[in-house]
């Protein structure tokens, strides 16, 4: 180790940072913690990064791809959050600044500053988070999240008001085996781009046009026909009140970058705009079968809560197809995520490889008991000092189990009266209930084994209070009514402000509702009703 940090001091100073990850350093990580101490006494000013301090789990691979992850982000993630700090105090803000996290919490900037790795995903977590917040005060703890903004749209299922877990996300092909907010990602947002393949079949995206130039009807030198451009020449959007009037979009843009991609088609304009959004809900869909697969769920007993800039134009159109009965339109879908940012408690995570088969008996009860008790003690003293303002902790216990033979894991919830003697045939008992609600199937006289324990602190903090709506016209009056293209026929829609709907409203499909920054599509078959919170709720007739 010390020839190594000598050849690393002769290198020069374009390395950014070291990583030590050793092969069985989950188990114990004195010796990486002594390398670590060889590495930054030998080049004092590299920041060093060792590999069970981010995160002590079996897998070596995939611990150190984390630790490579998070040394990678962490002086840029600093240096930000140094910044930010130092903006706030020189404007005498009062507020302490904090960070959400993958997993769906918050925590402080000193904790952010030394793990970085935590936060690689907050973004999506942060809009599954509000959107979990604002149809549980609503009644509706099981939602499917849609958040489809320019480039991507993002899937998440929430249960009992929480997000579903995962410890199998990628980002850019690596994995990340730290908990997170399990969001899918597909590449259909309002800038993904529209095209036809080698055989004559229509796509919408991975490819975006970003920001810059943005699509056609931006007018900023796009000439690519994009999602965007096919709401407009459908009508779902009116290029004057764009962004609440901010923004004008140009209709000539979109109809001729439209027309190109009609031509390959032999469509007309219509017929080729519609395309472009059946394709995008169609790429929706899919991802959605996939999501609710893996989480066991039927679509029926949820409903799909649309947000972002685009979610509330395809919302609707993708339930149907999914199945879900009904469509939940926050009142700003635009500030999602800086809602659930605000509304999320502290959360952290801990982890322990422990690897032990479980038997009826449970003669590694005592153990077992041990192991928690250094969690909690971790977790604890993490809330000591990161969690100021917080109110009392919860601890959730869990287990990764499989049986015996198997290369992966499920997560199984775990009571502590199980770690009891002979305790043993209640956590077999959940393993093969949990393992059969993933699979469909469970082998009850198979041996299992526990791979990991893992516990979670939650720490609540004060919600922000959503303010209630006065009571308006049942039948409200429409501001004018537009033509637009559905179905594969022309309609008229009357179209309202968001603004003008009163708690009671109730609207019928074809309609179009319009906000600064969303645009609501309620297609025909369905009734739109405003509930006291003003959030939009979408159901389909019958």
């Amino acid at each position: 180790m010390r020839e190594a940090t000598r050849q690393l001091a002769r290198a020069g100073p374009g390395i950014e940072g070291l990583v030590i990850s050793l092969l069985h350093s989950y188990r114990d990580p004195a010796h990486e913690r002594q390398a670590r101490a060889i590495a930054e006494s030998a080049v004092p000013d590299l920041p060093v990064t060792a590999s069970s301090d981010v995160w002590p789990q079996a897998r070596e691979y995939e611990r150190t791809a984390l630790a490579v992850l998070d040394a990678y982000v962490q002086s840029k993630v600093r240096r930000y959050l140094e910044g930010f700090e130092q903006a706030l105090t020189s404007r005498g803000a009062p507020a302490t600044p904090l960070v959400t996290k993958s997993n769906g919490g918050i925590m402080p900037v000193a904790a952010a500053r030394s793990q970085t790795a935590a936060t690689l995903l907050s973004g999506p977590a942060s809009g599954v988070i509000g959107a979990a917040y604002v149809a549980g005060r609503a009644g509706l703890p099981n939602v499917i999240t849609l958040d489809v903004g320019g480039t991507s749209a993002d899937m998440a299922v929430v249960e009992n008001g929480r997000p579903r877990v995962s410890t199998s996300e990628h980002i850019g092909g690596v994995p990340v085996m730290m908990p997170v907010v399990g969001v899918s990602a597909i590449g259909a947002g309002g800038g993904s781009v529209a095209w036809v393949d080698d055989v004559g079949l229509p796509k919408v995206g991975p490819q975006s046009t970003g920001a810059e130039p943005g699509p056609a009807c931006y007018g900023r030198g796009g000439k690519n026909a994009t999602l965007t451009d096919a709401f407009l020449v459908s009508g779902f959007l009116d290029p004057d009140r764009f962004l609440g009037g901010r923004m004008r979009l140009d209709r000539s843009l979109a109809e001729a970058a439209i027309a190109r991609f009609a031509g390959r088609l032999g469509m007309t304009p219509d017929e080729a705009a519609e395309s472009v959004v059946r394709v995008a809900v169609s790429n929706m869909y899919a991802e959605f079968t996939k999501i609710l697969s893996r989480a066991a769920v039927d679509p029926r007993d949820f409903a799909l809560v649309a947000f972002g800039g685009a979610g509330p134009v395809v919302g609707a159109l993708v339930a149907r197809e999914v199945g879900i009965p009904t469509v939940f339109v926050p009142r700003s879908p635009g500030t999602l995520c800086a809602l659930g940012a605000l509304s999320a408690d502290i959360v952290n995570d801990a982890v322990r490889t422990v690897h032990t088969r479980v038997e009826p008996a449970l003669v590694e009860a005592a153990a077992l008991r041990r192991q928690y008790d250094v969690l909690r003690a971790e977790l604890a003293d993490w809330l000591q000092r990161f969690g100021a303002g917080a109110g009392p902790a919860a601890f959730r216990h869990a287990a990764d189990m499989r049986y015996v033979g198997q290369s992966y894991e499920i997560d199984v919830p775990v009571e502590l009266d199980w770690l009891a003697p002979g305790g043993g045939a209640s956590l077999l008992t959940a393993f093969h209930q949990a393992h059969e609600r993933a699979f469909g199937h469970a082998d009850r006289e198979a041996p299992a084994e526990i791979v990991n324990l893992r516990m979670q602190l939650r720490a609540e903090r004060p919600r922000v209070p959503l303010a209630e709506l006065h009571a308006g016209s049942t039948t409200p009056a429409a501001r004018t009514t537009r033509r637009i293209w559905l179905d594969g026929r022309p309609t008229e829609a009357r179209v309202f402000d968001r603004a003008a709907l009163g708690r009671g409203a109730r609207l019928e499909g074809p309609a179009i509702v319009e906000q600064p920054d969303t645009t609501v599509l309620v297609p025909g078959a369905h009734v739109g009703e405003v509930d006291r919170f003003g959030n939009l709720l979408l159901r389909r007739e019958g």
